[in-house]
């Protein structure tokens, strides 16, 4: 699984507050997860589950994974306070 290792920038869109980040495998994504916009995780849910539906019917849709933040990554990011934010560790997508 996927390993947050840097926390980039603060995407200027999105109610889910994405982040671009690096992870373990040396490659950037937009990075969802649990924070104050998105307490819960069933948006987020539902929307691997579209994108996962969209691909079995053939619509373009950009891929997803599920990665780890670390609590550490949380706690230490100079760029970005998380905590400002509510960022839970864990998985996200």
């Amino acid at each position: 699984m996927l390993k947050v290792t840097v926390i980039n920038e603060i995407m200027k869109v999105g109610s889910t507050i994405p982040l671009r980040v690096t992870c373990s495998d040396f490659k950037q994504y937009i990075l969802k997860g649990i924070n104050k916009n998105v307490p819960t995780g069933k948006a987020l849910f539902n929307e691997v589950v579209a994108s996962r539906f969209a691909k079995l019917i053939g619509l373009d849709t950009p891929n997803t994974a599920i990665g780890i933040l670390p609590e550490s990554i949380i706690t230490s990011s100079d760029i970005i306070n998380l905590k400002k934010y509510g960022f839970k560790s864990g998985q996200c997508h």
